[in-house]
C-alpha cells in the first residue's frame, strides 16, 4: 500500500513539474513576444516572480518525488498557486493587460482629443513589435470626420525602453498648423526620446523636423 502511494505522489509530482516548466516557458515567451526580442522593464517586474516561484515549486516537487513524501507535493501545489496569483497581479499591475496571444505585438498610447473647425480630431499613437530589432514599427493614428490616417512615424531607430502611457500627451501631442492638412507631432516624455514630425495628412507621411 505504502509502495502504491509512493508511487503516485511521484506521478503527480513529475506532472506537476511538467505542468509548471511549461507554463513558465509558455508565460516567458508571451512576455518578450514568443521570444523575438528581450525583456522590457515592465516584463523583468512580472518575470521575476514567475522564476522564484517556479523554482521554489519545481524543488519542492523534486523532493517530493525523491522521498515519496505528499507534504512536500502539497506544498509545491501550493507555492505554484500563490506564485500564479502573484504573476497575475505583478502583470496587471506593469501592463494593466494580461499578455497577448498573437506574434504581432502592438501597444497603443490613450486616444488623445483636437479642437479643429472641422470638428473634433481623434489620435493615438501605435507601437507594432516595440522590442524586435527588425519588426519594429510606429504609427500615428488621426481620426477624423469618419476618416482613418494611420502614418507611419520613425519614432525609434532601433528597439528602445519606454514607459507606459497614462494618457495620450504621455506618448506625444499633436498640433495643428495654418494648414488642415498639415500636424505637428512633439513626442512625449514617457516615450524616453525626444523629437519633433510633421504630419501631412494628405500625403500621409511623416517628416522630422
Amino acid at each position: 500500500m505504502l509502495v502504491v502511494k509512493q508511487q503516485i505522489i511521484q506521478k503527480l509530482a513529475a506532472g506537476l513539474v511538467a505542468i509548471v516548466l511549461l507554463c513558465s516557458v509558455a508565460y516567458a515567451g508571451l512576455l518578450t513576444n514568443w521570444y523575438r526580442y528581450g525583456l522590457s522593464l515592465e516584463a523583468t517586474f512580472v518575470i521575476v516572480p514567475l522564476a522564484i516561484g517556479a523554482f521554489i515549486s519545481v524543488l519542492l516537487a523534486v523532493v517530493a518525488y525523491i522521498k515519496g513524501n505528499s507534504h512536500s507535493l502539497i506544498s509545491a501545489v501550493a507555492v505554484a498557486i500563490v506564485a500564479a496569483v502573484i504573476v497575475i497581479i505583478a502583470q496587471m499591475q506593469a501592463f494593466g493587460h494580461m499578455p497577448s496571444f498573437f506574434i504581432n505585438d502592438v501597444e497603443k498610447s490613450p486616444v488623445g482629443h483636437l479642437a479643429t473647425a472641422q470638428g473634433d480630431l481623434e489620435y493615438w499613437i501605435e507601437l507594432e513589435n516595440p522590442f524586435a530589432s527588425a519588426a519594429h514599427r510606429e504609427y500615428l493614428v488621426v481620426k477624423r470626420e469618419r476618416k482613418q490616417y494611420r502614418i507611419s512615424v520613425p519614432i525609434f531607430d532601433a528597439p528602445q525602453a519606454f514607459v507606459s502611457p497614462v494618457k495620450a500627451t504621455d506618448w506625444g501631442r499633436l498640433e495643428l498648423t495654418s494648414n488642415l492638412e498639415i500636424l505637428v507631432l512633439t513626442l512625449g516624455p514617457s516615450l524616453i526620446r525626444e523629437g519633433r514630425f510633421q504630419i501631412n495628412l494628405a500625403t500621409q507621411k511623416a517628416k522630422r523636423m
